[in-house]
């Protein structure tokens, strides 16, 4: 039953409310329930993203990778791909164009039908989303115009999601979105082309929204030169500089004032700015006020090394405005230390890179290069090659005719990822030569089945040049039913894909690339000779399908476990090709050292040997001396004096056979590093306490602070074994404090960086002798006074 309220309102009984509802429930379903739309994110239909890959000339790429989201790669084919089932709405895809540049391009994109994306190893697009006031995106608007400004080119807005480009990687455009004919209510931004990461898989992605608009500039310093890592702040709106000093504050309210700051660690680099934004092109460039420093340059003197699975120290020289150090492995901090040394104990075999960020409050200082040090496993006795094992090889370049002689080392064996991201079984071998400088270091990982590289790495002599080279090398051997095939035991001849990437750290010098698909000819018992003698070998020629050339030719022969020969007419360096022939060889293994000859400059150090097959214990002879009989393979040598020390090592078998091993000399000459010194104090009055602390050197046993005075006058405060001092400083003026240390050996640092402390002139007091007679005069002018008024009182009456 109905009837009226109190009100007079007529009310409907629920269970006509419920029948009502149901009705128009039926109703909604049978209406819509015909139509299936292609952009419904309820819809359980997939689309497609498909397209062609370009290299910076605009050529077809070679073989690049598409990703989108975590769905499973897709390599291009001839230039084209095609990436399926892709559900609706907004992704992240991705190309890596593995032979082109070696570049990633990220960008965002939203899917609401099959689309046709084309892609340039140097380029990215600009893309971007609208929203009104409410931030609520609008799908699509004739009153709407998204332009960008450099280019001309400009759309109406038909979708809430959209692009302009591709654009060349590192330029700079400005968009301009209008959303009325007024000009009111302009939005502007600017942003430099890049090409993203997975960290940041949305570059170039802006939100535009109505009724807001963006400030943007450049921060230099008073030389003029960009200021990178600016913190430019207001309100909620953040941005830091670029390596251009560029920055954007986005999506600030049009018609306000804003204030902006610019930091830069915690200091402040301008004064605050207000700004009240308009609907115009805000710009506002701004030059630094403040001088900032940064830490000085920081450089590992740990050189790259193979070592066994035990803990290990790296150190480091820095420079000045060093307050402390980031220690980086394998791109994770691990270590937050204001020493120059750090010791890391590996928990698996492996490649440990190393990188050092000196900070201070006002931002980091990174080193130059990476330090690896190759953390060996243990090797198994069936393994084709052993710690130790060494050959010879003469290897002539050419057109160049030049000749050199290289050694080939085995030190150890460790897993290592090939060009195609597959985990390998490697050797780990060092090369070496006549030709190398001192602290040159040259390394190979190579396939413990194929014997051909999967890895390289060199270093120059630091004293030389920071460059150094890296490769990563694939080598992909299928038979004719394309599985995969052994390559030295093959009874059949074979396919090969090769893919190789050379990074060469030279400024200015391209990195190089390789993609090749290629044929394997195997022959057996193929006679060659060399300078080592006369071989009966297996024969294998490469030749590449795309152009008929033979890329190599290997000889390989049992005895020797390697190849006696090798023809390699795509070497990745500067000659067109290379011929390596076996000139001697070590196979029976002696006892190996590990640490290489070198001059030394710290009095602790470690002798390490490679682990010899069938050996129960190892002699360390240290000039002529026995220092150690054990079954470890390393030896740590403590406070050393100065001096040239040989060593040599022998292997002792169960059967009681002693094998004689290598002999390495070292020179050691003992550098005494500096101390750390600090204090919280800045200014001081004379006849204050001075509070001074610094860190403790090892090996140090005493140390030496010395203050100097605006004059010039350097005084030792304090000589002893503390590492801190307390005192009274009376210099008036700008005192400079610094700390040595020595040892008992005579020798001594570099005085440590500076400390300086300001003391002020102590104001004067009055004597107690000139406070009472201060007091005695205010009381007689008191006492005259009242006798004054008295006085004039008495006249009156």
């Amino acid at each position: 039953m109905a009837g009226p309220d109190a009100r007079g309102v007529q009310i409907v009984s629920m269970s006509k409310k419920a029948s009502a509802s149901f009705l128009l429930a039926v109703f909604c379903l049978a209406l819509f329930a015909p139509f299936t739309a292609s952009g419904d994110p309820t819809s359980a239909e997939t689309f497609t993203i498909s397209g062609f890959v370009f290299d910076e000339a605009g050529n077809s790429a070679d073989s690049t990778s598409i990703k989108v989201d975590s769905m499973s790669s897709v390599w291009s084919d001839d230039g084209a791909y095609s990436v399926e089932g892709i559900a609706y709405g907004q992704h992240t895809i991705r190309a890596y164009f593995m032979n082109n540049g070696h570049n990633v391009i990220y960008r965002q994109i939203f899917v609401d039908s099959d689309v046709s994306l084309d892609w340039h190893s140097s380029q990215n697009w600009i893309t971007y989303e609208v929203e009104n006031t409410l931030n609520e995106s609008i799908t699509s608007s004739d009153n709407v115009e998204i332009e960008v400004i450099e280019t001309m080119e400009a759309k109406t807005l038909e979708h809430s999601h959209s692009d302009f480009g591709p654009y060349e990687l590192g330029g700079y455009y400005t968009i301009k979105t209008t959303f009325d004919s007024e000009g009111n209510n302009d939005h502007y931004k600017r942003l430099k082309i890049v090409s993203g990461s997975a960290t940041e898989p949305a570059p170039n992605h802006l939100v535009i929204t109505e009724g807001k608009n963006s400030l943007f500039g450049y921060v230099s310093d008073t030389q003029g030169l960009a200021m990178q890592g600016v913190s430019v702040s207001s309100g909620d709106a953040h941005s830091i500089t670029n390596s251009d000093g560029f920055y954007m504050l986005e999506n600030l309210q049009i018609g306000e004032v804003h204030n902006v700051t610019f930091d830069q660690g915690s200091m402040s680099v301008h004064p605050v700015i207000s700004k009240a934004l308009t609907s115009q092109q805000e710009w506002s460039n701004i030059t630094a006020e403040t001088e900032i420093m940064f830490p000085e340059n920081v450089t590992f003197t740990t050189r790259i090394q193979a070592l066994p699975m035990s803990p290990f120290d790296v150190e480091w020289t820095s420079g000045n405005f060093t307050d402390y150090f980031h220690v980086y492995v394998n791109d994770f901090l691990i270590f937050n230390t204001t020493k120059n040394t750090v010791e890391y104990n590996p928990t698996e075999s492996g490649t440990y890179e190393f990188r050092i960020e000196a900070m201070n409050v006002n931002g980091s200082t990174s080193t130059e290069n990476s330090l690896l040090i190759m953390v060996l496993p243990e090797q198994s006795e069936s393994d084709l090659w052993g710690v130790g094992m060494e050959w010879n090889y003469s290897v002539d370049y050419y057109p160049s005719s030049i000749t050199e002689q290289v050694t080939m080392t085995v030190i150890g064996k460790e897993p290592m990822m090939d060009a195609f991201d597959q985990e390998r079984s490697s050797f780990l071998v060092r090369m070496s030569g006549p030709h190398y400088e001192d602290e040159e270091r040259s390394y190979r990982w190579v396939d413990s089945e194929t014997l051909l590289y999967l890895h390289s790495y060199w270093a120059d002599d630091p004293d030389v040049s920071s460059y150094y080279q890296e490769g990563f090398l694939g080598w992909n051997f299928t038979d004719a039913d394309g599985n995969q095939a052994d390559l030295l035991s093959s009874d059949q001849d074979l396919n090969l894909h090769f893919n190789r990437t050379n990074i060469i750290g030279v400024p200015g010098h391209p990195n190089g690339y390789d993609d090749t698909f290629n044929q394997v000819e195997i022959t057996r018992n193929v006679s060659v000779e060399t300078p080592a003698g006369t071989f009966l070998t297996t024969y294998i020629c490469i030749t590449d399908t795309a152009d008929g050339v033979k890329s190599w030719e290997l000889w390989y022969n049992d005895t020797v476990r390697n190849w006696v020969k090798k023809i390699d007419r795509l070497p990745g360096s500067h000659s067109d090709y290379l011929v390596m022939e076996l000139s001697s060889y070590d196979v029976p293994i002696t006892p190996q050292f590990m640490t290489e000859e070198a001059d030394l400059n710290n009095k602790n150090y470690d002798i390490e040997w490679g682990d010899f097959q069938g050996a129960d214990t190892y002699e360390l002879f240290e000039n002529g001396q026995l220092i150690y009989s054990g079954a470890e393979t390393s030896v740590s040598i403590v406070n050393q004096p100065d001096g040239e020390y040989s060593y040599s090592l022998v292997a002792v078998l169960a059967s009681g056979l002693r094998l004689d091993g290598d002999l390495i000399t070292l020179s050691l000459h003992h550098i005494v590093v500096p101390p750390v010194l600090d204090s919280q104090q800045e200014n001081l009055t004379q006849g204050d306490e001075v509070s001074l602390v610094w860190t403790a050197v090892e090996g140090a046993s005493w140390y030496a602070l010395t203050m100097e005075n605006e004059q010039g006058k350097l005084i030792v405060v304090y000589n002893g074994t503390d590492t801190a001092y307390s005192g009274i400083i009376d210099d008036e003026g700008r005192n400079r404090f610094r700390v040595s240390s020595g040892t008992y050996d005579g020798k001594f640092s570099e005085p440590s960086d500076s400390v300086f402390i300001f003391v002020e002139a102590k104001e004067n007091t009055p004597s107690f002798a000139d406070e009472n007679l201060r007091k005695l005069l205010i009381s007689v002018l008191i006492l005259a006074g009242i006798l004054s008024i008295l006085t004039l009182m008495d006249r009156r009456k």
